[in-house]
């Protein structure tokens, strides 16, 4: 999963992994996106018409996502798509794999029947007490839980931690569940038993190997309880196990252990005792009586170096991912993916070089332009233009503005005539102030000042512009001919 754009919206991580089962219809639920925005705004989602978009649908509001068509491929194939969330002037692309896995039928089992786990007297909320491990025979993942007060399991590691303090030594008995990932999920319970003490566990265990047959163990005295002594345990891998009691009051006690068999793994781990009661144990520590051949590093930085039981050299070099050669000591640059967005990695003699897809550019592909989703943001014919930080800028077209171009200025193109004024209404509707003379929707009928006769004694009516003159017979003159008199004249 790859996030890209604006650092203002944050996606919420897809638990569990999106999947779908082969030979789902139309319609089937398939995961559900989430971006958060700093400034508390809701935003909208859509597909990237990049990769396998074409096989679903997504709500722009809700950001379900489910298939758009039957799934017509074999478990173990993955739909990769890109999904874009939007929200004023911001957006950010969150791209991941959707798998496809065979119908759910089986539930997770756990490696055991029933857990035990130890913890003491005021052990401090956040203190691991177990870990829960389970295996779903559909390889579809698995999600942990406990019920029962005072505790809590991490849904992906299965770490199981205290919520509050313990106040009172005795068992207490939960349910661990394991949940798995598929299409419908299912689920196992089993009891875990936890046994509080008064001792903690020794701290800090501490083995050197000085040889091929012994090795030294020290470690520090608990943090809580009363300590007589300590109780050493440990077995090879055969099953030959061996303990040794130490009666001791020092608060950071050592001991050799001899007679150890060459190569062989040993496991180890020490309770602290008292008369009342053994303490928890320490966490199981694992060493191997060996001669000590990885002391020089030799794989370098490319590889961790791990002893082996065959002669010279005595080890091997695990490569880490992208390195390679006997002792790790060359590096593949498009080994670790270094191109984003589905690019494609070249190697060149400067390292690698990235050929991006449609939409995306700079060394590594991580540029997005929001202006060349196949829905641009900018409504109304705006014109949508990349700003920095993959964010975009809406120019609109005449008559409109806003940040998306969502609101129009009907008096933009003038639509009054004979020099009227223009007034908004409302967004979309206006009214035309027609100057004097002038009449209509949008002032474009001359007021005809004529037409009421205003000419007396057969006077010739004149319309002019929010006016009118008469021309008067022989005889006639004034405004409307009116006045008799020797001189024709004519007054506007």
């Amino acid at each position: 999963m790859e996030e890209n754009g604006s650092k203002q919206l944050e996606w919420v991580p897809l638990v569990p992994p999106p999947r779908v089962y082969s030979g789902a219809p139309a319609g089937q639920v398939v995961t559900k996106v989430q971006a958060n925005d700093a400034d508390g705004q809701t935003p909208t989602y859509g597909l990237l018409d990049i990769k396998d978009f074409s096989h679903f649908s997504l709500s722009p509001g809700t950001g379900e996502l489910r298939t758009a068509k039957p799934v017509d491929r074999a478990p173990g194939d993955f739909y990769n798509i890109v999904v874009v969330a939007m929200v004023k002037g911001k957006q950010s692309q969150l791209q991941f794999s959707v798998a496809v896995v065979r119908r759910n039928s089986r539930p997770p089992s756990f490696e055991l029947s029933a857990y035990r786990a130890e913890t003491h007297v005021g052990a401090t909320p956040g203190s691991r007490i177990a870990v829960l491990r389970a295996e779903d025979p559909d390889d579809e993942g698995v999600v942990y839980a406990v019920e029962g007060p005072g505790f809590r399991a991490d849904p992906t590691t299965g770490d199981v931690a205290l919520t509050e303090p313990l106040e009172t030594p005795g068992i207490i008995t939960l349910s661990a569940v394991a949940r798995d990932g598929g299409s419908p999920p299912l689920e196992t319970r089993i009891p875990l038993h936890v046994a509080v003490k008064t001792i903690s566990e020794p701290r800090e265990v501490r083995i050197t190997a000085t040889n091929g047959t012994a090795a030294e163990v020290c470690w520090e005295r608990p943090a809580v309880g009363q300590v007589a002594g300590y109780l050493l345990q440990y077995r090879d891998d055969a099953g030959g196990g061996s303990q040794v009691n130490l009666t001791t009051s020092s608060s950071t006690p050592c001991l050799a252990l001899s007679g150890l068999s060459e190569w062989r793994p040993y496991e180890l781990q020490i309770h602290a005792w008292n008369p009342r009661e053994t303490g928890l144990g320490s966490p199981v520590e694992r060493f191997t009586a060996r001669p000590q051949v990885c002391a020089d590093h030799p794989c370098g930085s490319g590889g961790d170096c791990k002893p082996t039981r065959s002669g010279p050299p005595g080890y091997k070099c695990h490569c880490h991912e992208g390195y390679f050669g006997l002792s790790c000591e060359k590096f593949d640059s498009c080994a670790l993916a270094p191109c984003r967005n589905f690019g494609s990695c070249r190697t060149s003699s400067s390292g690698f070089t990235c050929v991006c897809p449609a939409g995306f550019g700079g060394p590594r592909c991580e540029d997005f332009n929001p202006c060349q989703i196949r829905s641009p943001p900018c409504q109304n014919g705006g014109t949508c233009l990349q700003s920095p930080d993959s964010d975009y800028t809406c120019f609109c077209a005449p008559g409109f503005y806003g940040k998306l171009c969502e609101s129009f200025n009907p008096c933009f193109s003038s639509p009054c005539a004979n020099n009227a004024t223009c007034q908004n209404t409302t967004d979309g509707e206006y009214l035309c102030l027609c100057q004097p003379g002038y009449q209509g929707e949008v002032c474009e009928i001359e007021v005809d000042e004529c037409q009421c006769s205003p000419c007396l004694n057969g006077g010739d009516c004149k319309d002019g512009v929010n006016s009118f003159h008469c021309e008067c017979p022989s005889g006639y003159h004034g405004r409307d001919c009116s006045e008799r008199g020797k001189t024709f004249f004519t007054i506007t």
